[in-house]
């Protein structure tokens, strides 16, 4: 798949869907990835750059999530192993209601590790997240707050782990 820098979700969503049985990596090169609708990683997926300075997801509009990770809000089922890791994500400003990456429903397994994001409402919301783990993420700029955590929500046991977390603080962060 080669993405030209624009509406790169396209070339990237199929690159995750072509994937046998729906599972492995799709690992993009350096550079920068423009978008103009989510990137939607799911279950037993990674999404991985080369680098938090090397590869970056840029949204083009503030009108989307720029990385949205499961889909329990929609279908209140959670997904398990999904990744995301080594790559920058940038909303494209402005005062909205989207996140910049939102993992939503991640379950067993999943992580979101080397990260950078900046802009969006939220750089990081994170909502239904169970037995999963964020690692060396780092927000900035965000509208509301750098991190947006619920976890441990209907059913779950909320067991997530957090290391080496760099946020844009705000008088709204959480």
């Amino acid at each position: 798949y080669v993405c030209d820098g624009t509406a790169d979700e396209v070339q990237i969503n199929a690159a995750l869907a072509s994937l046998p049985s729906g599972k492995g990596t799709v690992t993009l090169t350096a550079g920068t990835f423009v978008t103009g609708a989510s990137v939607e990683v799911t279950e037993y997926q990674i999404l991985q750059g080369q680098g938090v300075d090397a590869t970056v997801i840029q949204a083009s509009t503030a009108t989307h999530h720029v990385v949205h990770m499961g889909n329990r809000q929609a279908d209140g089922i959670m997904r398990n192993w999904m990744g995301l890791r080594d790559l920058s994500v940038a909303s494209a400003g402005g005062a909205n209601v989207y996140s910049t990456v939102w993992a939503d429903g991640v379950g067993l397994g999943s992580f979101v590790e080397n990260v950078k994001a900046s802009e969006g409402a939220y750089n990081f919301r994170i909502t239904d997240a169970d037995q999963c783990a964020f690692r060396n993420l780092k927000g900035f700029n965000p509208r509301v707050a750098s991190l947006y955590c619920e976890v441990g929500l209907e059913n779950t046991w909320g067991n997530v782990g957090f290391s080496n977390i760099a946020m844009a603080l705000s008088d709204n962060d959480t």
